[in-house]
C-alpha cells in the first residue's frame, strides 16, 4: 500500500502543509498572527511560514547523516532571518508559528519528532495503537476555552462571538508560547526546538503511521465519532481521508457557534499524512 496525503483548508486559505515520500513524511500547522499584520505575499504570514518550512524540509530530510533536530536548527537560522527581512524592521511581536511532526526511515529505525499539537498515530504489526504527541499546549487551550465559555455565558452570547469580542484572551494564551510553564512551538525561538519529543522504533515493528494536524485530529479528540483504532483501520487512501473530513465538517457546521464542542475555529485546516510499512 502506498503512502499518501490529504489536506483541506478550513476557510479560504490553508495554513497547513504536509508532504510524504518513500522514506519520510511531515505535517505543519501554521498559527495566524493575532496582530492583524501581514508582511508576506501569502494570505497570512502563517501560511508563508509553514510553506517555507515545507519546501525546506522536503530537501533537508533527505540527508540522513544529519539528525532531525540539527536539520530544524539549520532551517531556523535561514527562515527566521528571511521573515525578518520581509518584515523590514516592522513589529514581529506575534511571530508566525507552526507545529511540526516528522517521521523518517533511517536504516532499520523509524525516527519520530513532534513539536506542538500535531499528533502521530502509530499502529504496529500486531494491530496495537499508540499516540505519540506533544500535548503541552492542550492545557493552555483548555484554560482559554473555559474562560471564553464563561464570558459567553455571562454575556448571553455564543462562544464564537465571545472569542471575537475578547481577542485578548486568545492573545494571553499565545504569549505563553516558548516560555517555561507554557508550550513550545516552531516560531522565533531556536531553543524551543530542543523541547520537541523524539522517539525511535524498529522499522520491522511498524505497520502504519499517521501524522495529523489538530484540525484532522478533531475526529477523535473533539467530536469523537471515530476512535484512533477505527481511523487506522479505515484510513487507506486519500478518498478515505476526504470522507472522514467531510463527516467532520458536517458535525462542525451543526455546532458552528462552538457552544457544544468549544474550539478556536468553526472549521479548521485539516491535513493527514499516512505512511505504510511492509
Amino acid at each position: 500500500m502506498e503512502n499518501f496525503m490529504f489536506t483541506h483548508a478550513g476557510m479560504e486559505w490553508n495554513e497547513d502543509r504536509g508532504y510524504v515520500c518513500e522514506d519520510f513524511g511531515f505535517v505543519l500547522d501554521g498559527a495566524t498572527s493575532l496582530l492583524g499584520e501581514n508582511y508576506t505575499n501569502f494570505a497570512t504570514d502563517a501560511e508563508w511560514y509553514s510553506n517555507r518550512w515545507c519546501e525546506y524540509l522536503k530537501v533537508a530530510l533527505k540527508d540522513k547523516s544529519k539528525s532531525i533536530l540539527s536539520i530544524l536548527e539549520e532551517g531556523f537560522e535561514s527562515i527566521v532571518e528571511e521573515y525578518k527581512n520581509i518584515a523590514g524592521g516592522r513589529s514581529t511581536k506575534d511571530f508566525p508559528g507552526s507545529t511540526v511532526s516528522i517521521v523518517r526511515e533511517n536504516g532499520e529505525e523509524i525516527e519520530m519528532y513532534v513539536l506542538a499539537d500535531s499528533p502521530i498515530l502509530i499502529q504496529d504489526k500486531f494491530g496495537d495503537i499508540c499516540i505519540f504527541a506533544d500535548t503541552r499546549n492542550n492545557a493552555n487551550d483548555f484554560v482559554i476555552h473555559g474562560i471564553v465559555r464563561e464570558l459567553a455565558m455571562k454575556e448571553k452570547i455564543n462562544v464564537t462571538d465571545a472569542r471575537k469580542i475578547h481577542p485578548e484572551k486568545i492573545m494571553d494564551g499565545r504569549l505563553k508560547s516558548n516560555k517555561f510553564g507554557g508550550y513550545y512551538v516552531l516560531s522565533n525561538s531556536k531553543s524551543a526546538l530542543k523541547f520537541g519529543f523524539y522517539q525511535t522504533m524498529p522499522k520491522w515493528l511498524a505497520k502504519k503511521i499517521i501524522l495529523m494536524t489538530d484540525g484532522f485530529a478533531q475526529i477523535y479528540e473533539v467530536f469523537k465519532f471515530m476512535s484512533p483504532e477505527e481511523i487506522a483501520k479505515k484510513l487507506n487512501s486519500a478518498s478515505d481521508a476526504e470522507k472522514m473530513f467531510n463527516k467532520l465538517v458536517s458535525l462542525q457546521q451543526k455546532d458552528r457557534f462552538g457552544n457544544k464542542f468549544v474550539r478556536f475555529k468553526t472549521t479548521d485546516d485539516s491535513t493527514v499524512v499516512v505512511m505504510n510499512f511492509n
